[in-house]
C-alpha cells in the first residue's frame, strides 16, 4: 500500500521501487528494483541514457517523480512501452487516483487540463515536474530507439500547429535582440505543445516577509551562526559561498576545478547555470577570504578524502568535483541538507532586546539565502542611488548578471515585493496610531463623566464604554 505526504514541495511515495548504487566503472550507476527486487530495466535503462540536457541534479529529480508513475503502471498491468493512446489514458488516470488531480478535456486546444485539488500532495511546480519528467523519459527513449511510437506526452495536432507557425513567422529564425522578428522567441516558446498541461499558476514572487529589515538581520544572524559553527570546513565554505555569491545551492555544489580554472581569476569561477544543459557558463565573484579558505579545504581536509590524496587544485582534472563527501564522491543535494537540518536545529534561540523575551525561531531554507542577498544588493542600491537613475540601472543590470536571471522581469519580482511589505508596514503604522487614538478618546469621555455626573452615572457610563471594547477583544482569548 503506498502512502503520499507532502514533504517540502516533493512528492514522497513508497512504491516498493528501491535505487541500488552500482560500483564505480560499470554499465550502470544504479539500478533500480522492484518489491520483488527484480530489476526495472526500463527505468534503469534511461538512466543510464540521459545525459543531457541539464546537470545530473535533474536526473535525479526526475527519476525519483517517475518512480511513483511506473510502479502505478506496473500495479495497473500497462506495459511502459504500450502504443501513446492507452499510455495517456494510464497518465489520466494516474493524476486522478495518485496525484488528486482535477483532469478536464481542453475544448480549446488538445489534450487535458490539470488542476491541483487540496487532496493533492503535490505542489504546484511539482506537478509541472512530474509531467517533465514523463514527457523526458519517452523522448529519450525514442532517442534511443527503446520506444516505437510518437511521444504520449506530447499532442501532435499542437506540434504540427507550432511548425506550421513558425513557417509563417516572419524572421522566425532572428534574435530578439535584431528587432525583426514578428514574435518574441518567448511567446513562441510560450505556445504549447504537451498533451497534459498544468493550469498557469501565479507570477512567482519573493516571500515580501524575508524583506522585512527584522527578518534579514535574524537571518543573517542566524547564518553568521552557521558559518562559526559547521563541523567541516567543506560546509563552512559552502555557507559562505552562498552568502555572499547569492548562487544556488546546485551551482556552489556543482563546482568543479575545471570551472575554477576557467576564470583565470581567484577570486572567481565558472558554474553550471540553471537552463545552461550543463555547461559551466556563469560567472561567480567571491572574496580574499574565500579564496584563502578554498585553498585551505582543499590541502587539507578534501585530500583526505580525495581516493589520489591529490592536495593542489593543478592536480585535479577539469572535471573533479571540488566538494566531496566522507566517501570520496562528489557531495550533493541530499548530504548537504542532512548537515545542514542537523546545524540548523542547533542554533541558539533569539531575543527581542526591549523585553528579553524569545522570538519565533525563524525558518528558512538554503535557497532563501539566495533572495536575501538579492534584497541586499537592490536595498542598497535603491537607497545609494535614489537620485542617480543612469547610476541605479547600471547597478541592477550587474544584479541581474550575478544572480544569474535569464529573465529580465526577475529583478521586478522583487520590486513589486518590497513595495508591498513597505504598504503592510505603513498600513500597521496607520492602524497603531488610529487604535492609540481611540484609547486616547475613551479616557477622554471616562475622565468627563466622572467630573460631571454621579457615581452610579458614571459606573454606568463607564460599562458602556468599556463594554465594546471588551467584545473587541474576547476575539482574541483562548477559547481551548
Amino acid at each position: 500500500m503506498r502512502s503520499k505526504q507532502r514533504v517540502q514541495g516533493k512528492f514522497v511515495s513508497c512504491s516498493g521501487f528501491r535505487k541500488v548504487i552500482c560500483q564505480p566503472g560499470g554499465r550502470y550507476e544504479l539500478i533500480v528494483v522492484d518489491q520483488n527486487g527484480c530489476p526495472v530495466s526500463h527505468l534503469t535503462e534511461w538512466y543510464r541514457l540521459r545525459k543531457m540536457p541539464g546537470c545530473d541534479g535533474t536526473r535525479r529529480t526526475y527519476l525519483s517523480f517517475l518512480l511513483p508513475f511506473f510502479s502505478y503502471l506496473l500495479q495497473q498491468g500497462v506495459a511502459w512501452n504500450d502504443e501513446p493512446t492507452r499510455l495517456r489514458c494510464a497518465v489520466k488516470e494516474f493524476l486522478l487516483d495518485d496525484a488528486s488531480c482535477r483532469v478536464k478535456r481542453d475544448t480549446d486546444l488538445d489534450g487535458y487540463r490539470i488542476d491541483l485539488t487540496s487532496a493533492s500532495p503535490l505542489a504546484q511546480s511539482s506537478l509541472r515536474v512530474l509531467l517533465a519528467a514523463i514527457r523526458d523519459f519517452y523522448a529519450v527513449m525514442i532517442e534511443a530507439g527503446l520506444y516505437a511510437y510518437t511521444n504520449p506526452m506530447c499532442s501532435d495536432l499542437l506540434q504540427r500547429w507550432k511548425r506550421e507557425h513558425l513557417k509563417s513567422l516572419e524572421n522566425s529564425g532572428a534574435p530578439d535582440h535584431a528587432g525583426i522578428r514578428k514574435e518574441t522567441w518567448q511567446e513562441t516558446h510560450q505556445r504549447p505543445t504537451a498533451y497534459f498541461r498544468p493550469r498557469r499558476g501565479n507570477v512567482w514572487k519573493p516571500n515580501s516577509a524575508l524583506t522585512s529589515k527584522s527578518i534579514q538581520e535574524q537571518l543573517a544572524t542566524d547564518l553568521t551562526w552557521m558559518v562559526q559553527h559547521a563541523p567541516t570546513q567543506r560546509d563552512r565554505l559552502v555557507l559562505m559561498l552562498l552568502r555572499e555569491t547569492g548562487a544556488r545551492l546546485s551551482e556552489i555544489l556543482g563546482l568543479t576545478a575545471g570551472g575554477y580554472r576557467k576564470a583565470k581569476d581567484p577570486y572567481q569561477a565558472y558554474v553550471t547555470n540553471k537552463g545552461s544543459y550543463g555547461r559551466e557558463e556563469k560567472l561567480i565573484r567571491f572574496s580574499q577570504p574565500i579564496e584563502a579558505a578554498l585553498v585551505r579545504y582543499v590541502r587539507t581536509e578534501r585530500a583526505k578524502l580525495d581516493p589520489q590524496e591529490r592536495k593542489r587544485l593543478s592536480q585535479l582534472e577539469d572535471t573533479d568535483p571540488i566538494f566531496l563527501t566522507r566517501r570520496g564522491t562528489p557531495y550533493n543535494r541530499d548530504a548537504f541538507y542532512h548537515h545542514w537540518r542537523r546545524l540548523f536545529a542547533a542554533r541558539p534561540s533569539q531575543k527581542d532586546e526591549s523585553s528579553k523575551v524569545p522570538l519565533p525561531d525563524l525558518i528558512f531554507t538554503a535557497h532563501d539565502i539566495r533572495h536575501l542577498r538579492a534584497t541586499e544588493w537592490l536595498v542598497w542600491i535603491n537607497q545609494r542611488y535614489a537620485n542617480n537613475p543612469s547610476k541605479r540601472q547600471s547597478l541592477r543590470r550587474v544584479v541581474q548578471r550575478r544572480m544569474g536571471w535569464r529573465n529580465p522581469l526577475t529583478i521586478l519580482c522583487y520590486d513589486h515585493s518590497s513595495t508591498e511589505r513597505e504598504e503592510e508596514e505603513a498600513f500597521a503604522e496607520f492602524q497603531r496610531e488610529k487604535e492609540k487614538e481611540a484609547t486616547r478618546l475613551s479616557s477622554v469621555v471616562v475622565q468627563a463623566t466622572q467630573d460631571h455626573a454621579p457615581a452610579h452615572r458614571q459606573e454606568a457610563a463607564s460599562r458602556s464604554i468599556i463594554q465594546p471594547i471588551q467584545a473587541d477583544l474576547a476575539f482574541w482569548e483562548d477559547k481551548g
